[in-house]
């Protein structure tokens, strides 16, 4: 494929395929041009710091086309013409890219659209197309959030360990005795921490049946087998020490399970190119302690999937802005959102606000097969 010294980038719709085709034909320089509108001036600087980050040789030139649009981009290609250019209309819209069309056939510039889903360039130089195949750049979850003005500042995602997929396999094959389990885990009277020793936990089981009793022992006796915990069981009373923070957080935080399980479900589907799980993150213009978490991001062809995991009925229209909000502000309202649940709401509404707000709600009921599948017809739209 030809080297080209400039790239233009319009930041639009796709703004995301900008970094695509920088990764694809990198240029000596990219100009940047956007409408000058506030919501893309914001991304234009956004985007230039991921820029500096990762392609720090590349000279970025901002530029703002205005009204009246044909004499402004003529103007800007003009300019720019004979210093081997070539223009990215994946992003622009209708309007942009018919001026676009037109200029360019008039002083011979060539210009590209991004067919990602195909892994093609289609190029089209003096009243010719040229497809170029080839493996574009996939767009990973740090991606999104640098380009968005973000960083991560952590994640609680699995390791690759044989215990944790035991675990998986135990909630997953025995799903009536983890319900059992976790509602006793929910039940904060039961639990209290030691006044003094890190992570002793006392569990009291007075109240529950042999059957519920034989069923939390089972499971800390597995954790115990692991060195995940130590634990002692006298007169209805359970002392753990707790040494792994994995499954400190399966006992205490409510949903963490859902979180695990939805993740290696997600781990398992084919051409998922990047997941985390528990991520904490910053945007630059927020102060120190503000910080946001999503469940789950992943990626897939370069398309983001944010995920949010919830073991109650009783979430509400403020989960489902709490998601939109992130997703909107990382992948400008083209991601896929998911909120998945082991109950649907309590409030019809929720669900009609959902379908109005583009969120995927996926009701988990043991059944991992047809979880797994009601992912993958979200996320490949089958």
């Amino acid at each position: 494929m030809k080297k080209y010294n400039t790239l233009i980038n319009i930041i639009g719709e796709h703004n995301d395929f900008n970094i695509l085709a920088t990764r694809a034909f990198m240029p000596r320089e990219i100009v940047l041009v956007h409408d000058g509108t506030t919501e893309n001036m914001e991304y234009a600087s956004d985007i230039k710091g991921y820029y500096r980050k990762h392609f720090a040789t590349i000279k970025i030139i901002e530029k703002t086309i205005k009204r009246p649009l044909e004499k402004t981009i003529e103007n800007l290609l003009k300019q720019y013409k004979d210093e081997d250019l070539i223009i990215n209309t994946t992003g622009a819209n209708a309007l942009v890219n018919l001026y676009i069309h037109n200029y360019a056939a008039q002083m011979d510039i060539d210009y590209f659209y991004l067919e990602v889903a195909h892994s093609e360039i289609i190029i089209y130089k003096k009243g010719e197309i040229e497809k170029v195949n080839m493996e574009l750049y996939e767009m990973n979850v740090d991606d999104f959030i640098s380009i968005s003005g973000g960083k991560i500042l952590w994640d609680n995602t699995p390791e690759d360990d044989p215990h944790t997929l035991e675990i998986y396999d135990y909630i997953t094959n025995n799903h009536i005795k983890w319900k059992n389990i976790k509602t006793i885990f929910k039940d904060r009277k039961k639990l209290k921490f030691h006044d003094y020793i890190y992570n002793r936990l006392f569990i009291d089981l007075n109240g529950l049946s042999a059957k519920n009793i034989d069923e939390i022992l089972e499971f800390f006796k597995m954790l115990a087998n692991m060195k995940y915990v130590e634990y002692n069981y006298k007169k209805r009373k359970l002392r753990v020490d707790i040494k792994n923070e994995f499954a400190k957080s399966l006992i205490l935080v409510s949903g963490h399970w859902l979180e695990f399980v939805t993740y290696i479900v997600l781990k398992n589907i084919d051409n998922i190119d990047d997941l985390k799980s528990g991520v904490v993150f910053l945007w630059d213009k927020d102060v120190d302690n503000v910080k946001n978490e999503l469940d789950i991001l992943a990626s897939t062809d370069s398309s983001l999937i944010c995920i949010s995991c919830k073991d109650s009925k009783g979430y509400d229209q403020e989960a489902l802005n709490e998601l939109k909000v992130y997703s909107e502000r990382i992948a400008k309202g083209k991601s896929i959102d998911v909120l998945v649940s082991t109950y649907y709401p309590e409030k019809e509404n929720v669900i009609n606000r959902s379908k109005e707000m583009g969120i995927n709600i996926i009701v988990y009921n043991g059944d991992e097969k047809q979880f797994k599948k009601d992912l993958e017809n979200i996320i490949f739209k089958k």
